[in-house]
């Protein structure tokens, strides 16, 4: 009989969510942003064709994309984040905009569309967060986006995804970002877990993985397409799919079944 080691118990897992739960492959920023400009716009003249008259496609697309990319860097300076939607609607009444709130969700799903369909998820997605949840593990996303909650929501709930994940933070609702610790303690919280019960699975080394372990949290990288060649934090365990993980947690937190804790046995 080999020796019996019994380890922490392993209560929640948070995921980040773009190229992690759902992946958009390797992305041409400045195309995606003319084709999420080109859809918007076409939704703008056909929804308020009197308001349009006259605007060009090139000056809507320009300004919206320089506000954009500006916002953007500033949060990534700042650790503050930015909702594109509040950006939009601004932009808007220059125009004499003024949607009603579901109009207004419209017009930011038409922006989202390039992307939306260039997403995609594991096939087996379901069968590993199934297992994940019949581990008594407790799921959450964490996620730096500029894009508003409803946007990623919906695309989750299309997926058929949103019922595994409580809570669901995206910083653009929350105006601040990992890898600032109160991002993370704000996942925690909801998780009703602490940093030592908790794994962080993430595709960014400094977001996710870095900004995880100052936290005091475990953390799993995932590859993707969009971050072969980075360099991820010495002894951080790596998965090339999501697939890979209940067997990875059952063997490094020695089969642990959320509040329960399992001894694991070694040798021979």
């Amino acid at each position: 009989m080999g020796k019996i080691l019994f380890m922490s118990a392993l209560k929640a897992v948070i995921f980040d969510l773009g190229h992690t739960i759902i992946d958009y492959g390797k992305v041409d920023v400045d195309q995606l942003f003319a084709d999420a400009g080109r859809r918007s716009f076409a939704f703008l003249n056909e929804t308020f064709p009197e308001r349009m008259r006259g605007v060009s496609f090139k000056r809507y697309s320009a300004r919206h994309n320089r506000l954009i990319r500006w916002n953007a860097l500033k949060a990534k300076l700042t650790g503050r984040e930015f909702n594109c939607e509040v950006l939009l609607e601004k932009e808007l009444q220059g125009y004499q905009i003024f949607p009603d709130e579901q109009t207004l969700r419209q017009i930011t799903w038409s922006w989202y569309e390039p992307l939306h369909e260039r997403g995609q998820v594991e096939s087996d997605i379901h069968q590993t967060l199934g297992r994940l949840r019949e581990m008594g593990l407790r799921l959450g996303i964490l996620s730096n986006t500029f894009l508003p909650e409803h946007i990623l929501n919906r695309h989750l709930e299309e997926l058929g995804l949103d019922v595994y994940f409580s809570p669901r933070l995206f910083s653009s609702e929350h105006g601040i970002r990992k890898p600032g610790a109160a991002f993370f303690q704000m996942a925690l919280d909801g998780l009703a877990s602490t940093p030592g019960e908790t794994l962080m699975v993430g595709d960014m080394p400094l977001y996710d993985m870095k900004g995880a372990l100052r936290s005091g949290l475990h953390a799993v990288f995932k590859w993707s397409s969009s971050n072969r060649g980075r360099r991820i934090p010495r002894g951080v365990p790596q998965i090339e799919r999501l697939g890979e993980l209940p067997d990875h947690i059952a063997e490094r937190f020695g089969g642990t079944m959320g509040d329960h804790v399992h001894p694991v046995l070694t040798g021979a």
